[in-house]
């Protein structure tokens, strides 16, 4: 039923073309705040150069041009949230559906299971986290700041799902939407399988910038973001609206800016803890882990099983 909210208001091609093209001028504008505040820094310190901007892209350090890291953080989710509020008031003018459409087939938003994926999330993320610590406890320090810590949570609980909200609506709602329902001659199962498989390419190759890529390799990271994508666009199939892999994101996001940051990440904050160095292949491992317990526990509760039963049986009838 979720996918067949796109079946309602406006769905020719060239209406999703002037979405998304709008979407990318709204980011672009969004960014303009923080090219700004970098370019300013660089002018009035002699220290810096342009060529401290292009480390900065491998890097983003907002603390290296003298910013603070929570003015950083906030620059670094402009574009999202201009994205997001653009992306709120247009879809309905282009679409002529309801907004929230794109996240459950009943057009209302079931805020229970946001929390309850963000906070199942947290927990069995930080106890990945936990396992790591355990493993290799010397890569870990502690930084806690008060003063830097409350300012960041409160930009990590209400801006920080703001960026989160508008990457899953785009990939695992708009866009598996759209491709779920074009008519090809093929049957909506087999085309939401493909749209799948497609938007959670697409999401790993826009991580392409990211600096985790540059540091960690292209090959296991982009491993990461598409398998990523791929869990987030199964639970989202699988329960038949967004509000788990809204939840699910956000966390994953959540951990990273406030609980423990990195060295290389596209998110550098003043995190609690903070670590040198990642196993990226026992960190990926440990995501499907938990992604397994996760999908284990949904199951359960949202009462999956019948559904998954019978869409896999009808999938094979039609293939």
């Amino acid at each position: 039923m979720f996918f067949k909210n796109s079946d309602s208001g406006n769905n020719q091609w060239y209406i999703y073309l002037a979405m998304l093209l709008i979407l990318f001028i709204a980011t672009q504008l969004g960014g303009l705040p923080s090219i700004l505040a970098l370019n300013s820094a660089v002018k009035t310190n002699p220290n810096l150069g342009e060529e401290d901007i292009d480390r900065f892209m491998s890097n983003p350090d907002f603390t290296s041009f003298g910013i603070d890291p929570n003015i950083g953080f906030l620059l670094l989710l402009m574009p999202f949230v201009l994205g997001c509020v653009v992306f709120y008031y247009v879809f309905p003018i282009l679409h002529k559906r309801n907004f929230k459409s794109l996240i459950s087939w009943t057009n209302q938003v079931d805020w229970q299971r946001i929390f309850f994926g963000f906070f199942l999330w947290v927990c069995l993320g930080s106890i990945l986290e936990f396992t790591v610590f355990l493993k290799s406890p010397e890569l870990f320090s502690f930084q806690f700041e008060l003063k830097n810590f409350i300012p960041l949570l409160l930009l990590s609980l209400l801006i920080l799902p703001i960026q989160t909200s508008l990457e899953e609506l785009l990939f695992r709602s708009y866009l598996m939407q759209g491709i779920g329902n074009m008519k090809v001659g093929l049957d909506r199962k087999v085309m939401i399988i493909f749209a799948w498989i497609i938007t959670s390419t697409l999401f790993g190759m826009i991580h392409l910038a990211n600096p985790e890529v540059q540091s960690y390799g292209l090959t296991t990271m982009m491993f990461y973001y598409i398998g990523a994508g791929l869990f987030l666009g199964l639970i989202t199939i699988w329960d038949n609206r967004l509000e788990l892999a809204l939840g699910v994101h956000a966390a994953t996001n959540f951990i990273s800016a406030v609980l423990i940051g990195y060295e290389g990440a596209a998110i550098q904050t003043q995190s609690i803890f903070r670590i040198s160095e990642i196993d990226v292949e026992y960190a990926t491992i440990g995501f499907f882990i938990i992604a397994t317990i996760f999908v284990f526990i949904c199951r359960q509760k949202y009462n999956w099983q019948k559904f998954i039963k019978t869409g896999f049986e009808d999938l094979k009838n039609q293939i």
